[in-house]
């Protein structure tokens, strides 16, 4: 993984930018997590970025503890943190090796960052090992089939050209943040893709029980710019118990 490449776009992970819910509804994501952690108390973040996630559910009461392998996400995450007065405990590491003794949590969750990982099954065993005995785990992916994004045709052609117009208008757009982009592409395109039925057997092959998937969320979660846009396969949103 290009380390580098994630600290450089840090500030498109900026709570704080209102342009960011044109594109998706972070309210949404926190409920959709927050409906899962019924009856959990100390949670894990794994791959937190700058805290879309692991703040507002701190904020909701929740023991909250947060993973990510980017220096500038974490610094990012705890000065969002102490703005909004709410104590989360954050850590650099990486996600094949979590600093968290056996059975720690009542539940994990990852929100887009399996896909990174060289090894999947690894960080998913290491989310696994940290999640105390019939505990959750919880975690959203994009879908990812062999052809999810080989498209053509000419209204789809359209559709990325005006896409590719709304994000120059309404997002980070220095050179830098583009080949940072690049980068981290290049440096993940051997690894594993991953989709609902290729999680699932992962888990289910680990000892853990899938009880709810939900392939609807893109719908629930995404922003007007993300509607109209709309080139990214499906997500999905998997939980599993210990």
């Amino acid at each position: 993984m290009n380390l580098n490449s994630w600290d450089k776009i840090t500030e498109r992970y900026d709570l704080k930018n209102p342009l960011k819910r044109l594109w998706s509804r972070n309210e949404v994501w926190v409920e959709l997590f927050d409906e899962q952690l019924a009856g959990c108390k100390r949670i894990l973040d794994v791959g937190c970025g700058a805290g879309a996630i692991c703040i507002p559910l701190a904020m909701k009461g929740y023991e909250v503890c947060a993973f990510d392998l980017s220096d500038k996400m974490i610094r990012l995450a705890k000065k969002r943190a102490e703005e909004l007065k709410t104590s989360v405990i954050f850590l650099i590491c990486d996600s094949h090796n979590l600093p968290a003794k056996d059975n720690s949590f009542d539940a994990t969750i990852c929100k887009f960052a399996l896909w990174p990982l060289k090894d999947v099954e690894r960080g998913i065993k290491e989310m696994i090992r940290v999640t105390k005995p019939n505990g959750k785990i919880v975690v959203v992916e994009v879908d990812r089939t062999d052809n999810s994004m080989h498209k053509s045709g000419p209204r789809w052609k359209i559709k990325y050209h005006v896409c590719k117009m709304l994000n120059f208008l309404t997002r980070e757009r220095s050179k830098k943040h583009r080949s940072a982009w690049n980068a981290i592409k290049e440096s993940v395109k051997s690894n594993p893709k991953i989709n609902s039925e290729h999680l699932s057997d992962l888990m289910e092959k680990n000892g853990c029980m899938v009880y709810h998937v939900d392939k609807s969320i893109k719908e629930k979660t995404t922003g007007i710019l993300g509607r109209i846009c709309n080139l990214m396969p499906p997500y999905f949103l998997m939980a599993v118990e210990k």
